[in-house]
């Protein structure tokens, strides 16, 4: 297949994206990169509307040519960069329509993250818009459970579920490179601060994070109940499904949300009724939801750093809390694999802002043939065999149980980490996963590929 690939311009999310181009490639189809830079300058930049608009115009009839001329079968861009790029039109009153509908041509929009958080938010503004499921827009994202949230909830078109994949060139073992640290962990920016009770418990061998999740229901409760006011769906009826919704976070945190509400449909089908006609609004309580878990990655991570020798790396991580952390500091995408290599293991732990699914680190961390442990997530062990190819866990004891066998044994260390990357390098490629969207994008053409697998799930 021939794909007309929109390349933003940036560092890491830049560098994800040309790792999917080489994906297409190794995969068999040919790729076309278009810039979005010059159209991204343009748009941000002191020019006035009509100038824009008519770069845009005169941008969109080079691509509209370029897919004709090269007989292209679809084009994709990371989150919604080209649908901005290329704009939103309405002509004579009309239903608003994407550019790509217009010139009649499937475009793929690869969410890196679920859609709640695209754009700095401001992508939320459109959940529930009639172009969101035009036939020629298409998603993918990398769990069943957002991709049936983005259909159910937030009125997106056709869905793929399908995990990530990785470059294992990029990512690859580094050695001669010196175990220096008991952990090397890649954290970014954005946990929320301690409270008084995390510090507390931050003290204790086997802390209560239960405990602490409780204290955290009563704000997230209250401002569910707020959020829906303001967004005119409060209602005694929301208030008894924000309860129940809150107690269900608290005790099964792993759970996709959609399925949460089948559980509820019966007794709370009225408040889930209004949640539907109000996309936006049920995104800001979904968060304030979630706000329960989100200390997970910043408590684990500092907790750690306190009982082994733990290095950190990433832009401002772990603000405000007290770890005992090396600091590395920010890392070139491509030179992650030499970072990771510093550890005898590395840990991912995610900041639970969707309910399941993975996210890049632990198929990089074991492309690069470090020991992986992962905090327990629903799908890890459909990419992994758990305790083979990597470890996981449910608790601050249990991660250091697991961590103290692992660093006394070097031979399990090493089967670990060779198993790892034996499965990633066959099963979690980009090249996989690239063949799965062509398959996604066209069902009744058998895609040209080197490494075929089935997709996680469809529409």
């Amino acid at each position: 297949m021939r794909i007309l690939l929109t390349a933003h311009p940036g560092t890491n999310s830049r560098d994800i994206l040309l790792d999917v181009e080489a994906g297409f490639r190794d995969a068999g189809h040919e790729v076309i990169r278009w810039e979005l830079e010059p159209m991204f300058a343009v748009n941000n930049g002191p020019h006035p509307p009509q100038m824009r608009a008519f770069f845009n115009q005169g941008a969109g009839e080079l691509v509209r040519r370029l897919i004709d001329a090269n007989n292209i079968d679809f084009t994709m861009g990371m989150w919604a960069n080209a649908l901005y790029a290329f704009g939103v039109s309405a002509e004579g009153g009309s239903v608003p329509r994407t550019y790509f509908n217009r010139v009649d041509i499937p475009h793929v929009m690869f969410w890196l993250d679920a859609p709640h958080w695209a754009h700095n938010t401001q992508f939320r503004q459109n959940f529930g818009a009639p172009m969101l499921r035009e036939p020629q827009l298409l998603n993918v994202i990398n769990n069943r459970g957002t991709a049936r949230e983005m259909r159910e909830m937030l009125g997106f078109g056709r869905t793929l579920a399908e995990p990530y994949g990785v470059n294992t060139e990029v990512f690859r073992p580094a050695p001669g490179v010196p175990r220096a640290h008991d952990f090397v962990i890649n954290v970014g920016p954005g946990d929320p601060p301690p409270t008084d009770r995390m510090l507390r418990e931050l003290e204790s061998d086997e802390p209560d994070l239960r405990a602490i999740r409780a204290d955290l229901a009563p704000g997230a409760t209250e401002a569910m109940r707020r959020l829906a006011t303001e967004g005119g769906i409060g209602s005694p009826a929301m208030e008894a499904l924000i309860d129940a919704w809150v107690a269900s976070q608290l005790d099964e945190p792993g759970v996709a949300l959609p399925e949460r509400f089948d559980a509820m449909k019966h007794e709370h089908a009225e408040a889930i009724a209004a949640l539907r006609t109000r996309p936006a609004v049920f995104v800001t309580m979904a968060d304030a939801a979630r706000s329960i878990d989100q200390f997970r990655r910043a408590f684990l991570v500092t907790w750690l750093s306190s009982r082994f020798d733990v290095a950190v790396f990433g832009v401002d991580p772990l603000k405000g809390w007290p770890h005992r952390a090396t600091m590395i500091g920010p890392v070139p995408y491509d030179a992650m694999s030499g970072v990771y290599a510093r550890g005898r293991l590395a840990l991912n732990v995610m900041r639970w802002q969707d309910d399941v699914g993975l996210n890049l680190k632990p198929l990089e961390i074991t492309a690069s043939g470090v020991p992986c442990l992962c905090e327990r997530r629903a799908g890890l062990d459909g990419l992994f065999e758990i305790g083979t190819e990597i470890e996981s866990f449910d608790s601050p004891a249990t991660l250091a149980r697991t961590a103290r066998v692992l660093l006394a044994d070097e031979d399990r260390r090493v089967a670990l980490a060779e198993a790892g990357r034996a499965r990633t390098v066959r099963d979690h490629t980009w090249a996989r996963w690239a063949s799965s969207v062509c398959r996604f994008v066209r069902p009744g053409v058998v895609a040209e590929a080197k490494s075929p697998a089935p997709a996680d799930a469809a529409a």
